[in-house]
């Protein structure tokens, strides 16, 4: 390898790192604020931010194996195992949309639409795995406040993602050959 090669590979492993730990704390800083609800598996959402940001980031590739990574550190260790397959259903699915909304629609959606839509498919993943383990279809009572909560944690998300990505891209940092659209903040 040479040693130009070496260098990217090591700001690129670098950077994953950073990426991860940012997640992996803000999911611990989300656990610590309470929620006005009984509703399990309902929260803010914070560590998609940095899901969205490595959108913009990483190779395809490199953001799943990063949200693979996240949902398996962060469920293991502070949820539990059946957790770890409703939060990397929700998840995978979650970025999939965001990724073909990023890479094919960048010019109809904004990076908050995109959140909101990142959302919504996250906790419509994760219904479904939870009515399919509990073999209950009751679970979608829940469908209206779940939507709800879904897109105000969108575009929260969406939001400070987008500050953020400005924030990166006036600096340099956005390495992508192909430009998004990123809203003006």
């Amino acid at each position: 390898m040479s040693g130009k090669n070496s260098i990217n590979s090591t700001r690129k492993l670098t950077l994953i790192a950073v990426l991860l730990a940012t997640a992996i704390a803000l999911h611990v800083i989300e656990r610590s604020i309470p929620l006005p609800t009984n509703i399990p598996g309902l929260k803010l959402g914070l560590a998609n931010i940095v899901t969205v940001v490595t959108i913009y980031l990483l190779k395809k590739s490199q953001a799943y194996a990063f949200i693979i990574i996240r949902v398996s550190i962060t469920t293991l260790f502070f949820s539990g195992f059946t957790a770890f397959w409703f939060s990397l259903t929700g998840a995978i699915l979650s970025l999939s949309a965001m990724m073909i909304i990023a890479y094919k629609l960048p010019k109809i959606f904004s990076i908050v639409s995109m959140s909101v839509i990142g959302a919504i498919i996250h906790n419509l993943g994760q219904l479904f795995i939870a009515s399919i383990v509990i073999q209950t279809w009751t679970l979608f009572y829940y469908f209206p406040v779940i939507m709800i909560a879904a897109v105000v944690a969108g575009f929260f998300v969406g939001v400070t993602s987008s500050r953020l990505l400005n924030f990166l891209s006036n600096r340099g940092f956005l390495y992508r050959d192909k430009e998004f659209t990123i809203i003006n903040g």
